[in-house]
């Protein structure tokens, strides 16, 4: 359900990304579920005041665990090159998803 995500606290390990960030591999960091690798695309945007640096990261595949406060990493075949901590996580609508929102949708009706 959630492939978009935006990253903040970003973190290139050569001090710039790379020339291409649209075949890279995203793996985010689940304290209970483990790390998965997934093929993503990256589109590195300036904050409002021009400053800090953000990436948005569409997943080719679905993952429904995406959730703010989480870390994410980026990779250019086996070598990390970035890392930063999800801010926020959306559908392929453009919706943002919440945690609390994912929570409630779960919740059975009581009527």
């Amino acid at each position: 359900m959630l492939k978009t995500f935006r990253v903040g606290s970003l973190r290139w390990l050569s001090g710039s990304p790379p020339d291409e960030t649209n075949q890279l591999k995203c793996k985010e960091e689940r304290a209970r579920h483990g790390p998965a690798f997934y093929d993503c695309r990256v589109k590195v945007e300036l904050g409002v005041h021009g400053h800090e640096e953000f990436a948005v990261g569409h997943l080719c595949e679905d993952d429904q665990g995406l959730a703010a406060g989480q870390f994410t990493a980026f990779y250019e075949g086996r070598t990390c090159i970035a890392s930063g901590v999800i801010l926020e996580a959306w559908d392929d609508q453009g919706f943002p998803v919440c945690q609390k929102a994912l929570e409630l949708a779960r919740l059975e009706d009581k009527s």
